[in-house]
């Protein structure tokens, strides 16, 4: 889409060369269009750096810019932007992380700041498959998980799956961090499902091949190989996998020089799937310091993030608390809400028309053994003191509790049953050497698992 006819009228090629910090939003976007339209587009090019920077600078820089960005159509420019960096004519081509991140960045402003604009950028499918695919490399997760919460949650209809060209194929390429993260994008779609089904009158049930998009999305995740038996397996760790470290330390200030430190760490494949040491490391922060990403996490808990420190009623907004940060707390606080979007994942695939097979599925996997484990190591004793949560005063919400209460649902979705269906809460009875259903209860040859049969014979 062009800019409209009245910017255009005002900006002649002598303004449009001036300098960036003088010439106004039009000119900026209409510079940028001219690069996309011209093919000169250079993403290293220091030109484009500065142009994508000094767009970015004015857009937070104040409600008016972004204002003046939105009557420019600049998020349509954004997106095209995109569109031809993610997806190249030519397929050798590098992809400009530090670039990309920007116009995400940007787009998340946008939708945070105005959730008209979020509900506009969520109705757009093709920037969302794009955000999927982003989420698959490690440079760019970051910046692309953010908005796609922010679109996901805010669209006013489910986003389908299938709208990512080879979604099994990006699922199956994530390593554990991958995962790890993909699986918060995956529990805020799934939400989404559950919240129109308790809402007003219920849609009619659909009936295969004619699925809603809601039973199509949880057909398809039930169908990825490996996808299930993995999200079992990072449920055994008590810490995260190696390589979740940079997206943790990404909320932090960049000023503390730890950000770069662990930005190459290491990753492991599934065959060595291992628990990332906790650094011994303090960070030391003042109010400002504390980034929003952050800022509701330390008001619910602060007791968790900064040891010693529980006192009630903690305002993060005056200025007068400074502490210092412990990244082994933020691990486990971290941690536990990653395991329990991964848990939500699970308890959506046991509801609908998916419910037998993946309850079938998953007790096969030993998902009732991972959840005691689980049961057994977490802290089930009640807060010491009730401090000002954000629920109001007294709420005792932590990380942690969201993990217990999510579990909790899992095992009640995993017991539950139809009259006419294999019973799986008396295995809670059994000892665990007893535990193991018979083949019957546990078979793949389903017929609402069309690569059930197959897998089931390849694993013969």
């Amino acid at each position: 889409m062009s800019l409209p006819p009245r910017f255009c009228a005002r900006i002649d090629s002598e303004n449009i060369r001036e300098s960036l910090a003088r010439a106004g939003m039009g000119s900026l976007l209409l510079e940028l269009e001219r690069m996309m339209a011209e093919q000169t587009l250079n993403p290293q090019s220091q030109d484009f750096r500065e142009l994508m920077t000094t767009i970015s600078n004015r857009v937070c820089d104040s409600q008016q810019q972004r204002s003046v960005f939105l009557m420019c159509h600049g998020d349509v420019v954004l997106q095209k932007l995109l569109q031809q960096l993610v997806f190249p004519r030519d397929a050798s081509a590098k992809l400009p992380h530090s670039i990309v991140n920007e116009c995400v960045q940007i787009l998340a402003e946008l939708a945070i700041s105005d959730v008209h604009q979020a509900e506009v950028l969520a109705s757009q499918r093709p920037l969302l498959a794009l955000l999927f695919n982003l989420m698959g490399d490690k440079a760019t997760v970051d910046a692309a998980l953010t908005l796609a919460q922010e679109l996901l949650a805010v669209g006013l209809d489910i986003f389908p799956l299938s709208s990512v060209d080879a979604m099994p194929e990006l699922i199956g390429s994530l390593s554990p961090r991958g995962l790890s993260l993909f699986g918060r994008a995956l529990a805020v779609l799934l939400a989404k499902s559950a919240e129109q089904t308790m809402d007003g009158i219920p849609a009619p049930e659909c009936v295969a091949p004619d699925l809603c998009a809601s039973c199509a999305n949880n057909q398809m995740l039930l169908c990825m190989p490996s996808l299930l038996e993995r999200i079992v397996a990072l449920l055994t760790l008590r810490a995260p996998p190696p390589g979740l470290w940079s997206h943790m330390l990404a909320q932090l200030p960049s000023t503390q020089g730890i950000v770069h430190q662990w930005a190459e760490e290491s990753e492991h494949g599934w065959e060595q799937l291992l628990e990332a040491p906790a650094p011994q490391m303090v960070v030391l922060l003042s109010p400002e310091q504390v980034p929003p990403g952050l800022r509701e996490l330390v008001t619910t808990n602060p007791a968790l993030i900064f040891p010693g420190n529980t006192a009630p009623g903690l305002n993060l907004n005056t200025g007068h608390m400074q502490g210092s940060l412990h990244l082994a707390a933020l691990q486990t606080a971290l941690w536990s809400t990653l395991q329990a979007d991964l848990l939500y994942v699970l308890w959506a695939l046991m509801g609908g028309k998916t419910k037998q097979e993946a309850q079938r599925r998953l007790v096969s996997l030993g998902l009732l053994e991972v959840l005691q484990a689980m049961f057994e190591r977490l802290d089930w004793t009640p807060p010491a003191l009730p401090h000002h949560g954000q629920h109001g005063s007294g709420c005792s919400c932590s990380p942690q509790s969201c993990l217990q209460m999510q579990l909790l649902r899992t095992l009640q979705a995993l017991c539950e049953k139809e009259s006419n269906q294999t019973s799986y809460h008396r295995l809670l009875l059994l000892p665990m050497s007893g535990r193991a259903p018979s083949s019957a209860d546990v078979s793949m040859d389903d017929a609402s698992c069309p690569n059930g049969a197959a897998a089931a014979r390849g694993r013969g």
